[in-house]
């Protein structure tokens, strides 16, 4: 669900504009950052976690694509048995 204060237009437009950096520039983490924070506010928790993956695979390095992704998992998948991370990414 799109809150109140954003335009389905805005949404669209800045979509658009993300995916066009993703495919300009594969290695700019901004595009996969803020795709997912557009995502984020379209209530779409899955795509935007679609993305950072993609993002990862681009650049695995990027400290702060992890964040963001490792940020993003279900609370069962943070903590697993014994504190342990459970499964890939």
């Amino acid at each position: 669900m799109i809150r109140a204060d954003h335009n389905i237009q805005d949404i669209k437009k800045a979509r658009l504009l993300l995916k066009s950096i993703r495919e300009t520039d594969p290695f700019n983490e901004q595009g996969y950052l803020g795709g997912a924070r557009v995502e984020l506010i379209d209530g779409k928790e899955e795509v935007a976690r679609g993305l950072l993956r993609k993002g990862l695979e681009k650049i695995p390095t990027s400290e702060d694509i992890w964040c963001e992704f490792v940020r993003l998992l279900p609370s069962k998948r943070k903590t697993g048995k014994k504190g342990s991370t459970e499964g890939g990414y």
